[in-house]
């Protein structure tokens, strides 16, 4: 006899293949931002876009100028987050390591 299905374990986003976790944070929420960072993730700066691939090619994303910012975490092993600049804008690109 089978376990029920509501017994399993459910799989973690990092299981089901997703390789990045983004938050938005208003602006000035000091606590928040320091618990994202204490977690592994990058804030990003006001207007600071985050770029990433897709299947269609590279994407990008940003907070909008709505009084947020972003928080992001690579999930899988051998990638991570850097920050560099392209054009003299700064950026964050999800990347893997080599």
């Amino acid at each position: 006899m089978s376990e029920p299905s509501c017994s399993r374990r459910p799989r973690t986003p990092r299981a089901n293949g997703t390789h990045l976790a983004l938050a938005k944070i208003r602006i000035g929420a000091f606590p928040i931002m320091r618990w994202y960072r204490r977690r592994g993730y990058t804030i990003a700066a006001q207007n600071e876009p985050l770029v990433f691939a897709t299947r269609h090619g590279l994407t990008s994303c940003d907070d909008g100028s709505d009084g947020y910012q972003l928080a992001a975490k690579a999930l899988q092993p051998g990638t991570a987050l850097r920050r560099t600049a392209r054009a003299g804008n700064p950026l964050i690109l999800l990347e893997r390591d080599t």
